[in-house]
């Protein structure tokens, strides 16, 4: 889409620039349960090449542990675990999400429920996007 364009092409000339804090903010920014896999890609791949794997995943882990049903922190621990191919810490990464929301009696948004679904069918954990399309 236009906004993954703008935010991809930020990112890069700031990169280009040398100045991949800035990069990876302007990635930081945009991602969310409904980020695309190019923008995914492409962040990840910038957080690779600057060594910032292990500060982002302390980050998504604080940001986690302050915001426990903020379905879009619990998404960057999934994309991090997806981006490294680790498809069962990238389901668990949901999971625990939707257990930490069953527990405490919090409604599902539509939205919710249908970016955990696309995120669970990405990785084919079929019956988890199928319970969560169809709740």
């Amino acid at each position: 889409s236009e906004d993954v364009f703008a935010v991809i092409a930020e990112a890069r000339v700031a990169d280009a620039r040398g100045e991949t804090a800035q990069a990876a903010a302007a990635y930081q920014r945009a991602l969310n349960a409904g980020s695309s896999a190019e923008l995914v890609s492409q962040y990840f791949e910038l957080l690779k090449r600057t060594s910032g794997l292990r500060r982002f995943l302390a980050d998504t882990r604080n940001a986690i542990a302050e915001s426990p049903e903020d379905l879009n922190r619990a998404a960057q621990l999934y994309f991090y675990h997806q981006q490294a191919g680790n498809t069962a810490e990238a389901e668990r990464a949901l999971l625990d999400f939707a257990q930490r929301k069953q527990a405490r009696g919090a409604n599902w948004t539509a939205l919710e429920l249908e970016r955990i679904a696309r995120l669970f069918q990405a990785i084919h954990a079929h019956q988890h996007a199928a319970r969560h399309y169809y709740a």
